[in-house]
Parts: C-alpha cells; sequence; structure tokens
C-alpha cells in the first residue's frame, strides 16, 4: 500500500471528536489553570494546541507509537541481555522496527525530543528550579537512549506531565518566533506564528496555525 492511501485510511480513524476532545481536556482544567499561573502560558493557548492535536490523531497515530513501543521493548531486552553477559553498553542506538524511536505522543501530541528541549529551555530561564521540580532525577539528554526512553514514556502515559510539556513547547515556540515570552503582549499574527511553530518548524503562519487561532478566539 502507498503512503499516500495509507495516510487516507489512517485519517479514516480519528481517535476523538471536538466534543470529546473538549470533554477530556475539561477534565484538566485545573492543571491548566497551575500551568497558566506557573508558566504565564494562558490556559486557552493551552486548550488550543490540545484540541487541534487530539482531533487530528487517528490510526497512524496509534501504529506511530506502537513502532515506537516495539523499538524499546527491543532495546530493553537486548540491553539486559547485554547485562547479563556482562557485554558493554550500546555505543548507539540498536535497530527496530522502522528504526523509528521517537513520536508526537499523548493529548499535546510531543516528541521526545521536543519536549527535553523544552526542559532545558525552562531550566536555563529559571521557569524550574531543578530537574526534580519536574519529576526528574537529572537534566535529559536527547541523545542519551535511555532519557529518551524515559521521557517518551512518560508523555505517553502521563498525561499532566504531556500538559506541563505543551506549555513548555508553546513558551519556547513564543521566545523563538517572538523575542519575548508575554502573551499579553502578542499581536493575532504572532499568536498564530506561535501555535505554526508547535506544530512545524517555519516561519511563516500555516493553516494550522491560522485554524488554531480561529478556535482560540472562540474560547
Amino acid at each position: 500500500m502507498s503512503s499516500s492511501r495509507l495516510a487516507r485510511v489512517g485519517s479514516l480513524f480519528r481517535l476523538y471528536s471536538p466534543r470529546q476532545a473538549e470533554r477530556i481536556i475539561r477534565r484538566y482544567d485545573d492543571w491548566l489553570q497551575t500551568m497558566q499561573e506557573h508558566y504565564g502560558v494562558p490556559c486557552g493557548c493551552i486548550k488550543t494546541v490540545l484540541f487541534q492535536e487530539m482531533t487530528a490523531m487517528d490510526g497512524l497515530d496509534i501504529l506511530a507509537d506502537w513502532s515506537v513501543k516495539l523499538y524499546w521493548l527491543k532495546y530493553s531486552l537486548l540491553s539486559r541481555l547485554r547485562r547479563i553477559c556482562k557485554m558493554p553498553p550500546y555505543p548507539g542506538f540498536p535497530g527496530g522496527l522502522l528504526r523509528k524511536r521517537d513520536s508526537s505522543t499523548g493529548y499535546g501530541q510531543v516528541f521526545a525530543r521536543t519536549a527535553i528541549q523544552a526542559i532545558r529551555f525552562s531550566l536555563e530561564k529559571g521557569l524550574d528550579e531543578s530537574p526534580q521540580a519536574l519529576g526528574l532525577k537529572n537534566v535529559p539528554d536527547e541523545n542519551e537512549p535511555d532519557d529518551l526512553r524515559l521521557i517518551w514514556y512518560r508523555l505517553h502515559r502521563e498525561p499532566r506531565f504531556n500538559i506541563r510539556m505543551a506549555a513548555l513547547t508553546l513558551l519556547s515556540a513564543a521566545e523563538e518566533t517572538t523575542g519575548r515570552m508575554d502573551f499579553s503582549s502578542y499581536t493575532p499574527e504572532e499568536i498564530q506564528l506561535i501555535f505554526t511553530r508547535y506544530n512545524a518548524n517555519t516561519k511563516s503562519v500555516t493553516d494550522y496555525g491560522r485554524e488554531a487561532y480561529q478556535y482560540y478566539i472562540g474560547l
């Protein structure tokens, strides 16, 4: 099956309707408020990216997550075997199904590498005082397999952690695109650009950014 046909088939199986997404997001109203107070990212902005990502999730996202799970399962088994056999650890990542060791996952559809960059951003800016404040033992490194695996599984299994990383990713995107971290000062064009940057590495507003902004102003 061609990749384009596979994409069409996957898109038929949307995981969340708009109503379901909004109902789930409401469950985390208290946590969204905590994130707003802690990081200065408005609840509405976080709700917007969660809604955008959740209503776009489909069967292909499930397949991507399963590919990553299979990769890390193989990594764990082989690492354990090497320890039992008293062999040195892997100098790099082992091979895996499609060699896929990261995917956008959870309600905010955040990559582990993106989350690690967001964590470093937070610590460098003093938004969080230590890795322990984020429930981590140390500052994670995206080039360390165990760190990447830990963060991916937390994103996949822990909605509150995932939402925190979504908030930090928005804040990092805001500083990158506007040069400042003050959501009260952004123009409509800047907010669209921030939403766009959350979704893609581009310097111009995309349909995603425009659609997200329309949802945002309707909240």
